[in-house]
């Protein structure tokens, strides 16, 4: 079964008052508890289901309000869990999503967007060959430069 990637939730739901700050981690995953309309205790058990663990594993309410407000780290089964309800892990943990980071990457160059579009025209056999290739050359630039210093 193909499921399809849900998109990065709205930044309309900002804090108020208070100064500019830059949106976190904690932000974000705070968007998705209220992108799927869930309380917090809600998206505890959401999150737990996601994991296909039973509701007795699932984090409290606390835990999810102590994530949310930044008072604890993000453990790393919270981030899995939200790549399994679909949502794009580049956005979650880098705040843009990996559409956006190649756009930022490419730019406007013609022959950089060409190659983009002759790689998605490859079948998978094809594109694990020439990934395999560039991984190969880039190992054999590195090395070069190793010798030379």
């Amino acid at each position: 079964m193909v499921t399809r990637k849900r998109q990065a939730p709205s930044a309309a739901r900002k804090r108020k008052a208070g100064p500019a700050r830059r949106e976190t981690i904690h932000d974000r995953i705070r968007q998705v508890r209220l992108s799927e309309g869930l309380s917090q205790g809600g998206f505890a058990l959401a999150l737990a289901k996601a994991l296909g663990r039973p509701r007795t594993e699932a984090r409290t309410q606390s835990q999810i309000s102590s994530i949310e407000h930044g008072d604890s780290g993000v453990p790393v089964d919270v981030i899995e869990a939200i790549g399994n309800m679909g949502y794009d892990l580049e956005w979650l943990v880098c705040g843009r999503t990996r559409g956006e980071a190649a756009r930022d990457m490419l730019g406007d160059n013609p022959d950089m967007l060409r190659v983009v579009a002759d790689l998605k025209e490859l079948q998978p056999a094809e594109l694990a060959f020439v990934q395999k290739w560039l991984e190969l050359y880039v190992q054999s630039l590195h090395r070069d430069q190793k010798e030379e210093a």
